[in-house]
């Protein structure tokens, strides 16, 4: 998933004048922003009670310091707590943040429009401790709703067809890290990838080979 098929989901979506729109859409930024996995947040069948995102895991700030309900709208920050994963063995959990972007791709913007429709998931409201992104009805947001919004957008830019899911946020996270700081560290850090097998996933942005073919044209091969 690039940032263009994103920009078009949160248009699509209109969040912010809806709850389910504005949960829709704060799920997706959560899981491109923050590479999470599917069952860090999305209902994938089934519940670990040691993982999944909860409203007490999610804190907004200004100038660092957490901000109440009623100053939602003045937060610059968004900070959450990855309880647990696949790779974290020893459940220690990870935490990670993120600042407004001023775009409407904004992790931040995403969660104060989520929690205005929702108050009672935040900090210590009455749902705060059990999963975030839930419908009115209680149940987890699947998996297939989010591929289906997602597969929706590469349609409607006529994106070429490919296998869509939920993973295609964590991936493209990655590969939106790798694009801006070509830094491999800070990619496996924050999609918390114990191995070097993200490398698998990572897509290189078309820019990226400016001026390579130069630099092989003139690299000095001379035998030492």
């Amino acid at each position: 998933m690039t940032p263009t098929m994103l920009t078009w989901l949160g248009h699509h979506l209109q969040f912010g004048k809806s709850a389910e729109g504005s949960l829709l859409w704060a799920a997706i930024c959560f899981g491109y922003f923050f590479l999470l996995r599917a069952s860090e947040y999305l209902g994938v069948g089934y519940t670990d009670p040691n993982r999944g995102l909860r409203g007490c895991d999610v804190a907004l700030k200004e100038d660092g310091i957490p901000v109440g309900l009623d100053r939602l709208g003045y937060a610059d920050e968004v900070v959450v707590t990855i309880r647990g994963s696949k790779t974290d063995i020893y459940n220690r959990g990870e935490v990670r943040n993120h600042f407004r972007s001023g775009d409407v791709l904004c992790p931040v913007a995403a969660a104060v429009t989520l929690f205005r429709h929702y108050p009672q998931r935040y900090h210590c409201g009455g749902d705060a401790l059990v999963p975030l992104f839930r419908t009115d009805d209680g149940q987890m947001v699947p998996r297939q709703a989010v591929t289906a919004l997602l597969e929706a957008a590469a349609k409607a830019l006529h994106m070429p067809e490919g296998d869509f899911g939920t993973h295609s946020l964590r991936f493209g996270g990655a590969s939106a890290i790798w694009a801006a700081y070509g830094d491999s560290t800070m990619v496996k850090r924050w999609g918390r990838w114990s191995s070097d097998s993200f490398q698998t996933y990572v897509w290189d942005a078309r820019k990226s080979a400016k001026g390579v073919s130069a630099n092989m044209s003139r690299a000095d091969l001379t035998p030492s």
